[in-house]
């Protein structure tokens, strides 16, 4: 390595002055020189490097270019569909409540069912905020059912002419009503009659809803009327159904306390006694008497026939006294309780005590129906359950309905959120099928 090549063996010195040998040029400056051409000219690697970045740069603008344009055709026909599935109903929703729409009137009233059934509980409870009255809650219920029933679109319909008004040609084509049964009719009529109950205060809050100020009053006060009559109605009939009830329990136990009177009038006829009882009691009475009398009389006799002789007279009048009070004692015995059953007082007396028996229930069975009939009187008299307006129909002088920017923007957000999900579903769709 420190030897000199073979090819320098001989070279003489280098003269003073001369230009000394540098060292070796590095690989890249050997690459450098061995690839420069003429002066100022790139070398073929610098060339080929060029055209490379610049095919590179070429692509890089195709690729933006066609990225461009995609995000242009997608930029279009999201505008056309934002147009078609958002602006051009928003649009229409815009002209038709703004241009188009008939205007609605709405006339409000508030109505509750008194009922003089509530007593100082009731009132009690009221006044410290609680539940209303149970017969006034349901009267009122029935009232709101009433409202809401067909019975009062047909009676509306037919002293009003309410389908007719809602179905007007004048009224546009949305708001009108275009069905021809009746059962669409009074689909449409809930639409249009709103009964709010509040069950804590029990007040109902009636809204009627017509093309004209006019007719929305006419219809709400209507509607008051009719529910006022039928809730009078229904409490005139319970009413009556009460004293009814009561009168026919008094006339059955009329007819009964009469029957019960002409039993206990046949036994005493049949019989012959005003009071069986009292003769069983003065038979008994007797009975006891000369059954006392007997025994004193046969004492008697054996005090005479111990000193004189049974033939003597004191002994025979004696022996015939017994005799007698004996046969007396037998017969009201046998007045008592005779084989007979049907000819003994003790028959005529459990015969009697039956017919004073049903005689007294009869008559305690009417005191007590006169008693409910009067309480029934009473209460007829006294319960009574009647419509309360509470703020009458009012008479509205301007059209409330419908909302028109309420509208509109309520179509906006629908047709944007369906079309936002449609873009959604069909993304993953189109994602689903690539894969």
């Amino acid at each position: 390595m420190g030897t000199e090549p073979e090819g320098n063996g001989g070279a003489t010195p280098t003269e003073p002055g001369a230009k000394q040998p540098g060292p070796e040029a590095p690989d890249g400056d050997q690459s450098r020189e061995a690839g420069a051409g003429k002066p100022g000219q790139p070398g073929p690697a610098a060339q080929k490097q060029r055209a490379a970045i610049q095919q590179q740069q070429r692509r890089a603008a195709q690729a933006t270019a066609q990225m461009r344009q995609l995000r242009r055709r997608r930029a279009r026909k999201l505008g056309i569909l934002f147009g078609v599935f958002v602006a051009l109903p928003t649009v229409l929703a815009t002209v038709y409540y703004l241009l188009v729409v008939t205007p609605q009137f709405e006339s409000v009233s508030l109505v509750t069912v008194n009922s003089s059934e509530m007593g100082a509980s009731a009132s009690l409870q009221s006044l410290m905020g609680g539940m209303p009255d149970i017969p006034a809650l349901r009267d009122t219920l029935a009232a709101r059912e009433y409202i809401l029933s067909r019975d009062m679109l047909a009676r509306l319909d037919k002293e009003h002419e309410l389908i007719g008004h809602y179905s007007n040609p004048s009224v546009d084509w949305w708001s009108r009503f275009s069905g021809e049964s009746f059962e669409d009719a009074y689909e449409y009529y809930q639409d249009k009659v709103i009964a709010h109950f509040d069950i804590t205060t029990g007040v109902m809050n009636v809204t009627v809803r017509a093309f004209s100020a006019k007719k929305a009053h006419e219809i709400a006060q209507a509607i008051l009327s009719y529910s006022e009559e039928r809730i009078n109605s229904l409490s005139e009939r319970a009413r009556r159904d009460r004293i009814d009830f009561a009168e026919g329990e008094l006339g059955k136990a009329e007819k009964r306390l009469v029957k019960g009177r002409e039993a206990f009038l046949e036994v005493q006829q049949a019989r012959g006694e005003f009071s069986p009882s009292a003769a069983v009691t003065s038979a008994m009475t007797i009975r006891t008497q000369l059954e006392t009398q007997v025994a004193a009389a046969r004492a008697e006799l054996q005090s005479l026939e111990a000193y004189m002789k049974k033939d003597a007279p004191k002994v025979v009048a004696a022996r015939q006294k017994v005799k007698s009070l004996a046969a007396q004692a037998a017969g009201e015995k046998s007045r008592l309780v005779s084989k007979d059953s049907a000819r003994g007082l003790s028959a005529s007396a459990a015969e009697f005590e039956a017919a004073a028996t049903e005689k007294e229930f009869a008559q305690k069975a009417y005191e007590s129906a006169m008693v409910t009939l009067e309480v029934a009187r009473s209460d007829a008299a006294r319960q009574h359950s009647y419509l309360a307006t509470i703020a009458e129909p009012s008479l509205p002088d301007e059209s409330t309905l419908p909302k028109a920017w309420r509208g509109i923007l309520t179509v906006f957000l629908a047709c944007f959120l369906v079309l936002g999900v449609g873009s959604l579903v069909v993304a993953a769709i189109k994602e689903h099928a690539r894969v």
